[in-house]
């Protein structure tokens, strides 16, 4: 039986790895010929830099077009079949549970990019904040955090998952400082305690949940926390204010914006859960798919306020064009009818294919969670504080 076990796993390693190699191969000699075109730094790297500048360089514009919109979500889909697999192979539910520890490392992403957008970062770091690398290294983060998790079921009374979930992290962060990647610093004290209280709060979970989802979450607050620690200190640090104004002028803070742009969302979160309480649509009002809901109306409510009110502009392909032609508050219907038909899709037309496959179904949810809540949370921050 073990025999008959390792030959199987061996098997199984063999034909994945061959498949990762391949894969590699093909992004490698793919990168390669759009870097010899020059159609790598047109579509990819030069709106990356153009972000970071906040200006138009070398004639190309911020933001997304239909080619790196495409492979964005090529990759974004790949990303999320490697991730399934790494979760079941480490032994975690795609469910509530982890949705809840997950959390903090969507919310985290959006307060991280907000601080990119606030000049925080110098030099080439700052590239690690914008999208899609920012994607990339919270992701990374989340990995690190499940190894962790999976150390803590190994040793449910050790703190050492907990350290391996934290102190990375921290040492990533002291690294970005000493570096001189920041405008700003936490006194060294305030890191220091999040970290403490991230791994006294991992480990008395462990004892009390499931270890795994407990270092998961731990290592998400640490990290929402501290981006948020460094945020609240933007308006107060002349340091900090002086290298933002000096590019983009002083800021305007917009504090009212925090209840506007989450209390609609709200609202139009319950008003979908009240259609939900009619029987042929009751399926849209399940806890998960109200939050789908919620995520959207926040980043769609964030985009209407910030171009309607304070003259921001949208940088996604598509709901640009909707936008020119009609107005912001098309966000919100808008985010309504994809979001519905996402639903649709998952629960109805496909129901009978994902039955069988509840942790895809769950996946694909989350993913959408995600595509919503992170930029709304950054577009939300940004007006507030008025970067």
């Amino acid at each position: 039986m073990w025999d008959r076990q390792n030959a199987a796993a061996r098997s199984y390693c063999g034909r994945g790895c061959a498949v990762a190699v391949l894969l590699v191969a093909v992004i490698i000699i793919a990168v390669a010929l759009l870097a010899e075109s020059g159609l790598l730094y047109r579509y990819f790297l030069g709106p990356m830099v153009s972000d970071a500048e906040n200006r138009t360089v070398n004639g190309i514009p911020e933001g997304y077009n239909l080619v790196n919109t495409l492979t964005y979500a090529v990759l974004f889909g790949l990303g999320l079949v490697a991730l399934l697999r790494l979760l079941r192979r480490w032994s975690y539910r795609m469910d509530e549970g982890l949705l809840a520890a997950s959390l903090p490392f969507f919310l985290a992403g959006g307060v991280l990019r907000t601080l990119e957008d606030a000049e925080l970062f110098n030099g080439p770091l700052r590239y690690l904040f914008i999208t899609p690398a920012i994607y990339f290294a919270v992701a990374g983060a989340f990995v690190l955090a499940m190894y962790a998790g999976k150390l803590a079921r190994e040793r449910p009374s050790s703190t050492l998952p907990a350290l391996v979930a934290v102190v990375p992290l921290l040492l990533v962060q002291y690294a970005f400082a000493l570096s001189g990647g920041t405008n700003f610093t936490l006194p060294l004290y305030q890191p220091l305690l999040f970290a403490a209280l991230s791994v006294i709060l991992a480990t008395r979970m462990s004892s009390r949940a499931d270890a795994g989802l407990a270092a998961v979450g731990a290592a998400g607050l640490f990290i929402l926390v501290t981006a948020a620690a460094y945020l609240i200190n933007f308006p107060s640090s002349s340091e900090w204010l002086g290298a933002y104004s000096m590019l983009n002028g002083m800021p305007t803070l917009h504090p009212p914006e925090m209840l506007i742009i989450p209390g609609t969302a709200a609202v139009l979160t319950a008003l979908v859960y009240a259609m939900g309480r009619w029987p042929p649509a009751e399926f849209i009002a399940a806890p998960i798919n109200l939050l789908m809901y919620f995520a959207h109306f926040l980043d769609g409510a964030a985009t209407w306020r910030g171009i309607e009110v304070y003259g921001y502009s949208e940088k996604h392909t598509f709901p640009s064009l909707l936008i020119d032609v009609t107005s912001p508050l098309v966000m919100l219907p808008m985010k309504f009818i994809l979001v519905t038909a996402i639903i649709v899709l998952l629960d109805r037309a496909l129901a009978d294919e994902l039955r069988s496959r509840p942790q895809l179904l769950t996946g694909l949810k989350y993913a959408v969670v995600l595509l919503g809540l992170a930029p709304g949370v950054r577009d939300l921050l940004r007006i507030a504080f008025g970067v």
